[in-house]
């Protein structure tokens, strides 16, 4: 390999394009060039000198140029989350797909003949020039804030919904270990204090989320009946995939949201599972990761370490997840991607939440937040902890179940001060409010899927208790679309 063909290696193999796909500003995009760009080019120049008398070591050496631009305009990321969980990481996934492909295009370049080093070239130019004009990990590309005329309603009651991810129940497995009790007294006193109805042995008929909640909210309480339906072509009845990179999934059947023809529904949800495109939602919020918030967690910091390894890896590359996850494992910085970024700014979420309520036109205002989702964030005083989400595989059981019932009780600590907020305005009793997970807390298989269901109609005056053993499905059914 020429000299030249080597330096050109660099110059167009190292190119951070992800960096002008982020929303930094021109002196932070400046800084960050220095870093990921300038520095690892000077580098590699440098080491060139001392390359060319050894062929195989400069085989081996472009091979691992070759794979870093390919993996950072590409997205290899994606290979290492569908191949077979054989081991117990997805990093450990990634570092066997990463040795393979430098190993074969090294052994490549040594044993064969032709002059292999052009054609890897060729081609790793030809996926730079294609990355450069794919705009769908942008943040121009993200879903836009619906917003629509609403209908010149005047509400003086609403309701309420709140779907909050992967939170055990009241009487779940975990609510009797180390710090369980405590959680469910705490979880019992605020439900209690606001005049909840609380169902102690509610379940959910289904573990995933992507079952759960679509059978709630279209009105399915037959679970042998709908599992019998799916197949592998289509594995989830009312979802279908989106083509929106900041989007999972679609949700086009959803029959709770029917009732609401010619009536306002305003929608809070993550990337996860997309409701906005009912023709009734008038106001839609999704957390955006390129967007700074009002307000965030105590202890949580928003700054630009924070937002380059987010970024990073949100362009789906080994490189990039690597990198944030270093980053996060010497605690360096907070990443603001989805969960952890929703969960980190609650506080602005509460404020949004209860502006949306006390808006008169609305009739209903619909979240599903990631949120006691893990990574956890929480610690004892339910302040921002960058360090408790970081070794959860490498937990115990009780610690993971310990953990989750901080995430629990700060949760509702922030529910509290929602409900207090809307006391003082005197609206809180004309709402009706129901609160319910999408499955328990997954640390372990359980027989029973416990999850959290309680209900505050409107002007009720006291708490009452119902051990009933039921699934959410159906509670949901009986209150909303029967």
């Amino acid at each position: 390999m020429s000299r030249s063909l080597y330096n050109l290696y660099g110059v167009f193999g190292l190119v951070p394009i992800w960096i002008f796909r982020s929303n930094f500003n021109i002196k932070e995009i400046a800084i960050i060039l220095i870093f990921f760009y300038f520095i690892p080019l000077i580098f590699h120049i440098f080491i060139g000198k001392f390359l060319h008398k050894n062929d195989k070591t400069k085989s081996l050496y472009i091979s691992i140029i070759f794979f870093y631009s390919i993996d950072n305009n590409i997205g290899l990321w994606v290979l290492a989350d569908k191949l077979p969980f054989f081991f117990y990481s997805y990093y450990l996934h990634a570092m066997i797909i990463s040795l393979a492909i430098i190993l074969i295009s090294s052994l490549i370049l040594i044993y064969e003949k032709k002059n292999f080093s052009k054609v890897f070239f060729v081609f790793l130019i030809t996926v730079l020039i294609f990355n450069v004009f794919n705009f769908d990990k942008n943040p121009s590309n993200f879903p836009k804030k619906e917003i629509k005329d609403p209908k010149d309603l005047n509400n003086k009651t609403k309701e309420f919904v709140l779907i909050l991810d992967e939170m055990s129940g009241i009487e779940s497995v975990d609510s009797y270990n180390e710090n369980g009790v405590a959680t469910k007294e705490y979880l019992m006193k605020i439900l209690k204090k606001n005049n909840f109805d609380i169902f102690t042995n509610s379940y959910s008929d289904y573990g995933k989320t992507l079952h759960s909640i679509p059978t709630a909210l279209n009105g399915i309480i037959d679970r042998k009946k709908y599992l019998s339906n799916l197949s592998n072509q289509k594995p989830y009845k009312f979802l279908t995939k989106s083509n929106n990179y900041f989007i999972v999934w679609n949700l086009n059947k959803n029959e709770f949201f029917d009732k609401y023809v010619d009536k306002n529904i305003i929608v809070f949800q993550s990337m996860f599972i997309n409701f906005c495109k009912h023709p009734s939602v008038v106001r839609c919020y999704q957390y955006n990761p390129f967007k700074k918030y009002e307000k965030y967690i105590d202890g949580f910091n928003y700054n630009l370490p924070g937002r380059v390894i987010s970024y990073y890896k949100n362009n789906l590359s080994i490189t990039g997840n690597t990198f944030w996850r270093m980053v996060r494992h010497f605690k360096l910085a907070d990443s603001i991607l989805d969960p952890e970024g929703e969960k980190a700014i609650f506080p602005t979420l509460i404020d949004q939440i209860q502006k949306e309520i006390l808006d008169t036109k609305n009739n209903l205002v619909f979240a599903h937040l990631l949120i006691p989702h893990v990574p956890n964030v929480f610690d004892e005083k339910c302040r921002y902890s960058r360090d408790r989400g970081i070794y959860y595989n490498f937990s115990s059981r009780e610690e993971k179940i310990y953990q989750h019932n901080l995430e629990r009780k700060c949760t509702f600590v922030f529910l509290d001060q929602l409900f207090s907020s809307l006391k003082e305005k005197k609206i809180f009793d004309s709402v009706k409010i129901v609160i319910f997970s999408d499955h328990d807390s997954r640390i372990e298989k359980r027989e029973i899927n416990s999850v959290l269901f309680a209900i505050k109609k409107i002007n009720s005056q006291k708490s009452n208790i119902i051990k009933e053993t039921i699934s959410s499905q159906s509670i949901f059914k009986k209150e909303f679309l029967n």
